[in-house]
């Protein structure tokens, strides 16, 4: 973006708007994540400032949401996968203790002798 314009216009809506839209995220996920879902948001808002509409709070915190709700998939997704590796980690047989092997001698064999 190298319009003079435009760059104003980001310009005007980020400083307009940054404080609610950090409150927001801020409300959601706290102090570090805001920082990011936050500046992500205007990030959007900078790639697609000729498609702002003429009241860009709602939209600016629409784009917050659906960030946070990425992110809370990403957190579970993340989640569902620790918990299967501390499941198959706690199924897999400690290294240092020798594995039981099994016998080769079974009843039927006994049976036989």
């Amino acid at each position: 973006m190298s319009d003079p314009e435009e760059i104003a216009r980001f310009t005007a809506l980020y400083d307009a708007h940054h404080p609610r839209v950090h409150a927001y995220a801020v409300s959601r996920v706290g102090v570090q994540a805001a920082e990011e879902i936050t500046s992500e948001t205007f990030c959007v808002a900078w790639r697609r400032v000729r498609d702002l509409p003429d009241e860009p709070l709602p939209w600016l915190l629409g784009i917050a949401r659906n960030l946070l709700r990425e992110s809370y998939r990403a957190r579970d997704r993340r989640d569902a996968l620790a918990r299967e590796l501390r499941t198959a980690e706690a199924r897999t047989p400690d290294p240092g203790v020798p594995a039981r092997r099994p016998s080769l001698v079974t009843p039927e064999r006994k049976a036989v002798r």
